[in-house]
């Protein structure tokens, strides 16, 4: 055995000139390309599988503030290329067949993290589309057109799949006002460094728009085969909103979703599913060393008579 035959695993994170100003990343374009072109045609990938991704798209520029700039946030790139003589293998043939047509199936990370799994040991079987009752799926293996983020546990505030409809003003304020009091109850630990936060302006808010068939299934088919039941009369009580609004002091902007039981008026806020999406600066620098996971909602005041 030669040190060419030990499996390795390497990995680059590239950040520098991407991260706080999204006009400069073309500047690595040319010396990319490159790069790889030289890997490659070196026979370095000859017996390597290469990932190349983004994490996530901008998340504090003008571009994030627009509906472009928004999926860019929840659809990273993702390219895989497999060695040219695996390709003519048997399974190669077909782990590379499965890569081009799940490009049109909902995937996540934790299918990257399954994919590797499957490069450690290969599947025999490359044939038989995947149950969506796992969270992660292999990317070598038929991944089904009709998964959903409920099927991939996806949560409505990152999914790209879904329907929206305006949603009521008033609504939204009182929202809005819930978000304002969780950001503030989560600060509140350094309330002597981040000053609380108030709501200035809501700027847009949409009310997720139900699947009708779901709402309306009543009932799975039992031990004994009866056939599931429908409510046609079935109304949506629970709601999911959209809300993007701007704190003061400070200017933030932040996007949340939220969960509404219009029925029992109740409001359940998540601080996973809240987006700060413009660039905070040195506003938060009073926390950013003692506790940087407050820092996107954190306003120092010694930065409240500069914002």
């Amino acid at each position: 055995m030669t040190k060419y035959d030990i499996p390795k695993f390497g990995i680059l994170h590239h950040s520098l000139l991407s991260h706080d100003n999204i006009s400069s990343v073309n500047i690595i374009d040319e010396d990319l390309k490159a790069h790889f072109q030289q890997l490659f045609e070196g026979g370095y990938f000859d017996n390597a599988i290469v990932f190349v991704a983004s994490d996530h798209g901008h998340r504090f520029s003008a571009l994030r503030e627009t509906q472009q700039g928004q999926l860019e946030e929840r659809l990273p790139f993702m390219s895989i290329a497999l060695p040219e003589k695996f390709k003519s293998t048997e399974k190669g043939k077909k782990i590379y067949r499965n890569l081009k047509a799940n490009a049109d199936s909902l995937t996540t990370p934790f299918d990257i993290y399954e994919t590797f799994q499957d490069i450690l040991s290969l599947p025999d079987e490359l044939d038989t589309e995947q149950s969506n009752d796992k969270r992660g799926l292999s990317l070598f293996r038929p991944i089904s057109k009709t998964r959903t983020c409920q099927d991939a546990d996806i949560q409505s505030h990152w999914c790209t799949c879904l329907r929206w409809q305006k949603g009521n003003n008033i609504i939204a304020e009182k929202l809005a006002t819930a978000v304002v009091e969780t950001i503030n109850d989560y600060t509140k630990i350094e309330r002597n460094l981040c000053a609380p936060l108030n709501i200035d302006k809501i700027l847009n808010s949409k009310k997720l728009v139900p699947n009708e068939q779901l709402l309306k299934y009543a009932g799975s088919t039992d031990i004994d085969g009866q056939f599931p039941k429908f409510n046609e009369n079935a109304v949506a009580t629970f709601a999911t909103y959209m809300i993007i609004f701007t704190t003061s002091p400070g200017n933030a902007k932040y996007e949340a979703t939220v969960q509404y039981d219009e029925e029992l008026d109740k409001i359940t806020v998540d601080m996973l599913t809240i987006s700060h999406i413009n660039k905070y600066g040195d506003t938060a620098h009073c926390i950013i060393d003692k506790n940087y996971f407050l820092a996107t909602y954190c306003v120092c005041y010694d930065k409240i008579n500069k914002t």
